[in-house]
């Protein structure tokens, strides 16, 4: 399942303080160094869409301990797996019982990133051939959530994949289901070995979450 929340430029600094009680330490220390306010509410959020998350798909599930693998991945040492990602006001977060990778990113164009720093010459020649931002973030974003998936982060080598097949492909291919989907502002990305069923969270829905929670902690 991949719980998808585009409304954290909406929060109030009030909204994002009353729900820091939802959060572990570890993730209210990140919270305190962030300087970035959205970036802020994207980690504020990205916390309690896995609460949500653990909440309806896992019910009565103790997921562990929080641990970080090898290359920094997040892992609940009995399970599930999890990922999340956040970039401006959209954060998403997918929860499945295998290994899952996801991504997010706005649209951005050559201007911001040399596309010779990550593309192989395969991606090159694509790109070229279908130039514009959009093509572009997609491409950079299954190689994110390739390796988020995979656990590497972008360790395994940013031109040693070649991700033009996969570019605005849903569905699924070589054992694993993949969504390439390009929207208005962003693009979201995701692998994992199950077929991914996407929930759009209002922010009236995370709100009533957060109160549930709350009154539950009294």
């Amino acid at each position: 399942m991949v719980y998808i929340f585009d409304e954290a430029d909406r929060l109030s600094e009030r909204w994002c303080a009353r729900s820091l009680c939802l959060l572990s330490k570890a993730r209210k220390e990140r919270v305190r160094r962030q300087q970035n306010a959205l970036k802020k509410r994207g980690l504020i959020v990205g916390a309690l869409l896995l609460r949500l998350a653990m909440r309806r798909e896992y019910p009565g599930e103790d997921p562990g301990v929080l641990r970080r693998g090898a290359f920094g991945k997040p892992y609940y040492s009995n399970g599930p797996c999890f990922n999340l990602s956040h970039r401006d006001a959209t954060v998403v977060c997918a929860v499945s019982d295998r290994p899952v990778g996801v991504d997010v990113e706005t649209y951005f164009s050559e201007t911001v990133c040399d596309p010779a720093f990550f593309l192989s010459e395969p991606e090159m020649r694509y790109w070229r051939k279908h130039r514009s931002a959009v093509t572009l973030t997609q491409l950079w974003s299954l190689k994110e959530a390739a390796g988020k998936y995979r656990g590497l982060g972008l360790n395994g080598g940013l031109k040693a994949m070649d991700m033009t097949p996969l570019v605005g492909f849903c569905g699924r291919r070589s054992g694993l289901w993949h969504e390439n989907t390009a929207r208005k502002n962003n693009v979201i990305t995701f692998f994992g070995e199950t077929m991914p069923v996407f929930n759009q969270v209002t922010l009236q829905t995370l709100t009533q979450f957060c109160e549930q929670e709350r009154e539950a902690m009294r």
